[in-house]
């Protein structure tokens, strides 16, 4: 017998019963003297036992109408049915294989074997009566119940599970003739020692030949290890691991819910809120501390908060919470302000004691909805949000103000976001941006190599702080980045072959989250061997900024591999941030990129030099190549010479350059020399 031929109530699916039963009812059925047969939808017998009982009675040939070429069964045999002839059990089941139905029918034995049998299924079986009284009932039922033989017969198996479950076999049972396919229910059972068991219950109907119900078979399964997985997986897919809020994306479904509902949204106010400073907190106290933090805030929000409410942390110290039921402004500030003061509220964590701090963007369901005209609630969500956090950034940049209320003075800076949001999206359709290059130079005013830089055609992404910051925070940000980086390289290429300058390096700039990412490195290596790139001439910078928060081990591991393969690295905008030397060392650079902030146009020449000064002297100390960017005046040109500085770049030697205006800059510079 094909062993994946199974009847539905044995599927695996919807908690059913194992998919070894049948192969193992053929077996065991053989093996004790009984029969089968397994018949096609048209009724033909397509699989038999090897030999059918010569017992076999006039009775049931009739049945089976037997004649020479098929053994065909009656329409009286479309459900299931059951006999007892010669000594035989005879029932018929439906089956399935690959989406196709068949009818198998089953002779057992009428004598102790059918006890012996049903006691080695794998899963509880009963036998009741046309009162649903239980009559027989395996060994492996009493395990389920915890109870005994006594226990269990008459009605009071039943009893035994959950109201909703009782409800629905009694229902079945009063209505088992328009019932014909029987029920299938999840049911739970307490045993008397307090264990909880979820129970898969199929029941089905024993109907003689002429129609009569004899009783109900009843087959039971313990799935309480599989119920627990399904409802932690589902758990796990809307809810936020860490502090089991609300995750984004189950917000944005509930919050779908209530903007399809115009009246209950004019109801409701939500609230973007961010703490403030929590990135220092993470970087001076460690992650854990941060995360602790969160899960504190998270408590706190869900205390403070009513039943009805949502509550959702959407991403690093970022939560959503929707007020329901808020009648006015007045109100809604009210409840906002009361959320602030129990956050705001000291927290203590490994002896550390942190004092919190918010920002909060508030943005009432009415004024989204006169404001915003759609009948696609998820684009009313992702409007509602981003203009709860448009509110949230002008309560930032306000310090002091914890809470502010969006309104329509607040639509241009939302309009301005949307635009950048856009203009990002559309980046993942067309790579519409193109790599520019400025040249850095040897004190001997020779071409060292190319900073390559990226240029967006979007008027929306001009100012390339912001552009990189919204980017950065985008779902689908290392993908617009890899490309960015491959565009450099490839570009970088081009020029190298124009040129046939190949002693000329690649400076690129990569965002840490790349780094991040596992394959990284080798993603990297493959695009410069794509392009003909020699890892060699290639050296990535990396911001000081980046380095200054926690970095974890497969940033090391992505830079060790690409350091072995011969890529340099380097330190951008060192003066930036707070770059320790016991970091510069563990991150391994090769190149230390001074900002031009050192050259401030604020600072007296005696103290550009001094700090120039200082710089090289630690470049030197820790055998650091040294970079000044940003020289725009003859004067800073000189502080560096002067400052034993070893490589140039800036305005006054070169701006960035297209693609053709830096192949003409190189050529210009070869006739030169």
């Amino acid at each position: 017998m094909n062993k994946k031929i199974l009847p539905p109530e044995f599927s695996s699916t919807n908690f059913g019963v194992r998919e070894e039963l049948t192969s193992f009812l053929i077996n065991y059925i053989e093996g004790q003297g009984g029969f089968y047969v397994l018949f096609d939808s048209q009724g033909s017998a397509v699989l038999s036992s090897s030999k059918l009982p010569t017992e076999l009675t006039p009775s049931i040939r009739e049945i089976l109408n037997f004649n020479a070429v098929h053994k065909i069964f009656g329409d009286e045999l479309s459900q299931h049915k059951s006999v007892v002839i010669s000594g035989y059990q005879v029932t018929l089941n439906e089956v399935y294989h690959q989406d196709e139905m068949f009818l198998i029918l089953l002779g057992i034995p009428e004598t102790h074997v059918l006890s012996e049998l049903y006691n080695a299924f794998p899963i509880g079986v009963m036998k009741a009566d046309h009162l649903l009284h239980l009559k027989f009932c395996n060994t492996h039922c009493y395990e389920l119940f915890g109870l005994s033989n006594q226990e269990l017969y008459g009605r009071k198996w039943i009893n035994a599970l959950d109201t909703e479950s009782r409800d629905k076999i009694f229902s079945f049972f009063s209505d088992t003739y328009n019932n014909p396919t029987g029920l299938r229910v999840i049911a739970e059972v307490i045993t008397p020692l307090g264990k909880k068991r979820i129970l898969s219950i199929a029941i089905h109907e024993q109907i003689d030949l002429v129609g009569n119900i004899l009783g109900y078979h009843i087959m039971l399964q313990d799935i309480s290890k599989e119920y627990a997985e399904s409802n932690y997986l589902k758990h796990l897919a809307t809810h936020d691991s860490l502090t089991q809020l609300l995750n984004r994306s189950s917000l944005i479904s509930e919050l779908e819910v209530v903007c399809a509902e115009p009246l209950i949204q004019s109801s409701c106010a939500l609230l973007f809120i961010d703490l403030d400073k929590f990135k220092y907190i993470n970087d001076t106290l460690g992650h854990h501390i941060g995360d602790e933090l969160l899960v504190v805030v998270a408590k706190r929000l869900l205390n403070v908060t009513r039943t009805d409410d949502l509550v959702a942390r959407i991403g690093g110290d970022e939560f959503i919470v929707l007020l329901k039921q808020v009648e006015s402004i007045e109100i809604a500030y009210e409840r906002t302000q009361a959320i602030a003061n129990n956050l705001n509220k000291p927290v203590k964590i490994d002896q550390q004691q942190i004092n919190v701090h918010l920002s909060i963007g508030l943005t009432m369901g009415q004024d989204i909805i006169d404001s915003f005209v759609t009948e696609d609630a998820h684009a009313m969500v992702e409007h509602w949000l981003n203009a709860s956090d448009s509110a949230m950034y002008k309560a930032k940049a306000q310090k002091g103000h914890q809470i502010v209320l969006y309104n329509q003075e607040l639509s241009s800076e939302l309009s301005h976001i949307l635009n950048i949001q856009s203009a990002i999206e559309k980046l993942l359709q067309t790579p519409l941006f193109e790599s520019y290059f400025q040249p850095i130079l040897t004190k001997e005013a020779e071409l060292y190599s190319l900073e390559a830089l990226c240029r967006f055609s979007s008027p929306a992404l001009m100012n390339l702080s912001e552009a990189f910051g919204h980017i950065k925070e985008h779902k689908r940000s290392r993908e617009i980045l890899q490309s960015i980086v491959e565009n450099n390289v490839a570009s970088y290429a081009q020029i190298v072959q124009a040129t046939q300058a190949a002693h000329i390096g690649l400076n690129l700039n990569i965002e840490l989250q790349l780094l991040h990412s596992g394959n990284f490195s080798h993603t990297f290596l493959t695009v410069l061997a794509k392009h003909g790139v020699k890892a060699t001439q290639v050296t990535i910078e990396i911001t000081e900024q980046d380095t200054y928060s926690h970095i974890e081990d497969v940033v090391f591991d992505n830079l060790n591999l690409l350091r072995e393969h011969g890529v340099k690295i380097a330190l951008d905008d060192f003066g930036t941030g707070y770059s320790s030397v016991e970091r510069l060392l563990k991150l391994g650079f090769n190149q230390l990129k001074i900002d031009k902030i050192f050259l401030s146009e604020n600072l007296t020449r005696q103290q550009k030099k001094s700090a120039l000064q200082a710089s090289a002297q630690l470049g030197k100390a820790l055998n650091l190549q040294l970079v000044v960017e940003g020289i725009e005046t003859e004067e800073d040109a000189q502080l560096c010479q002067d400052s034993d500085i070893e490589l140039f770049q800036g305005y006054f030697f070169a701006k960035p350059m297209q693609l053709n205006q830096i192949i003409e800059y190189i050529g210009q510079t070869n006739e030169s020399a």
